[in-house]
């Protein structure tokens, strides 16, 4: 078929010698798809295969060439900025060194060697931990900085102070980024540089001196030494020392002027140093240690900050008079309710010479302790709860000769009930602190009087306790011969001064008694029941104290069936025993409890 023929069908148009006239319309006839016999097969539009596909990529290949030149007109403008603004000199520097507290500058320098303004310049450095700016009102960890605009050759220095503050003996890094708007360009461009800078020692040196063991009651002496190191004044520092309770301070060599341990400094030149001397003395137990630590605080910004501190940990040799405590003659016993303590003091002249006119004393504390059952040789105070011996009680307290021992005692019960009256009444503790002092001194003990004191701590155990009952259930018949009833088991927890944790109730059932699945429990757990051993279970991770003495207790059920065989008459055994064993978190200790199986009671 030819051109002008396809042209006529597809088109209804009828070429004359004279012109174009429209025909008549036709409709095209659809054929049935074949297979093509050659490699020049048709497409439906007419046109080769081959013939679609160069077309396509036709304009595959104009898209590209498009998508380039766009690309590179973009990229020739940012170029061309970039190049117009490379001249652009931008500096970032700091000191290598630095000791801590003493302030020091970062230096920016930027420089605008090109031929174009750089709009809305900004100095941004990133701080790290442990560097602050000094010159802040708070503690920041980043300076921000607007320049503004750099017009051609214009030049700028800026000078950021900033302090370290920690750290000793390390390295610091941190970025100084400036950015700028190229002209007729509104994406900022950057400049980055990192600064690195190494962390010495603080900038006010401490010398912290003690001695390495001290008597109780024994005067020791403290010296912390200072220096300002730096190049620069230091002025409203504080020398501070932290004590423990059982140390007072009885004097210095320069008046505290905060509190009894807080020394302010003035003002501290470069290379200055100072000394304060305290004199200070401990009341403890022998063979304890405690510990003492100094710091240098400044202030920067408004906040202070602690830049040296050391400690120093000191013993307490055993006393020349030494005193123990034990109570039932067990130094690891635990007490009970309503029971009897025996409390032994020993004590002993580890000295060379004779100590004469010793006092022994002994303070209790504790809610448990029955105080009007005390018993001693001793002089009570009731006021006080302080027992008191001496030579006239105890004639032996007269002279103890050197390496001499001896012991006072007294007895004491336990209160029969815990004074329980609140939630958080619990782990109740049995305390006695024990002194023994006499006005001989030995030689070279830096004391007015030699002591020795003596701490016992013993802790009360809880108490736990099971009930169980069984009843019929409403509307069941009285167990007969063959004939099943309904019965229900209720178990009833009461916890007191301790809390209990891995509590478990094990029991099982009697013959003749089945399970019927139905069990409940209040505390998030309920009894299981072992078809195959006929054991009954219920374990509980935790009772707290006092639930049951104080609020409702813990407490489960379950139902039985009871069919009784014709042997089986009166009363009806429904399960064993029931044995509880929990453990004390107070004390760590093992309980056990058991309560007798329960029979039906008609």
């Amino acid at each position: 078929m030819s051109l002008e023929e396809l042209e006529k069908k597809l088109y209804g148009l009828d070429r004359k010698e004279d012109g174009e006239h429209p025909a008549e319309a036709i409709q095209v006839k659809k054929e049935s798809p074949r297979v093509a016999s050659d490699w020049a097969a048709e497409d439906e539009a007419g046109k080769p295969v081959g013939q679609a596909k160069e077309g396509a990529a036709k304009w595959v290949v104009i898209g590209s060439l498009l998508a380039i030149a766009i690309v590179g007109s973009v990229a020739y403008y940012y170029i061309s900025a970039f190049y117009k603004t490379k001249d652009l000199v931008f500096d970032a520097a700091t000191v290598d060194a630095i000791l801590i507290a003493q302030p020091f500058d970062i230096t920016v320098t930027i420089e605008n060697r090109s031929q174009v303004t750089l709009r809305d310049g900004r100095v941004f450095v990133t701080l790290p931990d442990g560097i602050i700016a000094a010159d802040a009102g708070t503690e920041r960890q980043a300076i921000e900085d607007s320049v503004g605009d750099l017009s051609a050759g214009d030049m700028i220095e800026r000078t950021y102070s900033v302090v370290v503050v920690k750290d000793e003996q390390s390295t610091k890094k941190f970025d100084v980024n400036f950015s700028y708007l190229p002209q007729n360009i509104n994406t900022r461009f950057e400049r980055e540089e990192t600064l690195e800078v190494r962390v010495g020692q603080p900038a006010i040196s401490l010398d912290f001196t003690t001695p390495q063991n001290v008597f109780s009651t024994e005067n020791f002496d403290a010296g912390m030494r200072y220096r300002n190191i730096s190049t620069v004044d230091f002025s409203n520092a504080q020398i501070r020392l932290i004590i423990p309770p059982k140390v007072a301070l009885k004097s210095a060599s320069v008046k505290a002027d905060i509190g009894d341990a807080t020394w302010v400094v003035g003002q501290l030149k470069p290379q200055e140093e100072k000394e304060i001397l305290v004199k200070g003395i401990f009341e403890g137990a022998s063979q304890e240690f405690f510990e003492l630590k100094s710091q240098v605080v400044v202030m920067i910004n408004g906040r202070e900050y602690v830049i040296n501190e050391k400690t120093a940990n000191i013993g307490i040799a055993a006393s020349p008079l030494s005193l123990e405590i034990v109570a039932n003659n067990n130094p690891a016993y635990m007490a009970k309710t309503d029971e009897t303590i025996s409390y032994v003091l020993k004590y002993k002249n580890n000295t060379d010479v004779g100590l004469s006119d010793v006092i022994v004393v002994a303070k209790l504390r504790g809610e448990m302790f029955d105080i009007p059952t005390i018993r001693s040789r001793g002089s009570f105070n009731s006021i006080t709860n302080v027992l008191t011996w001496n030579a006239s009680a105890m004639p032996e307290l007269k002279l103890i000769a050197p390496g001499a021992e001896g012991s006072v005692d007294f007895t004491i019960q336990t209160k029969q009930a815990y004074p329980i009256k609140r939630l958080f009444d619990k782990n109740y503790l049995l305390r006695v602190a024990g002194e023994i002092n006499s006005p001989t001194v030995p030689y070279a003990v830096a004391s007015d009087r030699t002591v020795g004191f003596a701490e016992s701590e013993v802790k009360v155990g809880g108490n736990i306790e099971l009930f169980a009952e069984v009843e019929r259930l409403p509307g069941t018949p009285l167990p007969q011969a063959n004939r099943t009833s309904k019965y229900t088991v209720t178990l009833t927890i009461k916890n007191y001064a301790t809390d209990m944790r891995d509590i478990k109730i094990l029991s099982s059932l009697r013959p003749g008694v089945t399970w019927t699945g139905n069990a409940r429990g209040s505390n998030g757990s309920a009894p299981v029941f072992n078809d195959r051993t006929g054991e009954i279970a219920w374990e509980i991770e935790k009772i707290v104290a006092t639930k049951g003495v104080i609020g409702s207790p813990t407490e489960a059920t379950f139902q039985v069936e009871i069919t009784p065989n014709i042997t089986q008459t009166g009363t009806i055994d429904v399960t064993k025993d029931f044995v509880l064993t929990a453990v004390d978190d107070f004390t760590g200790a093992a309980m056990t409890r058991q309560v007798r199986g329960l029979q039906t009671s008609e």
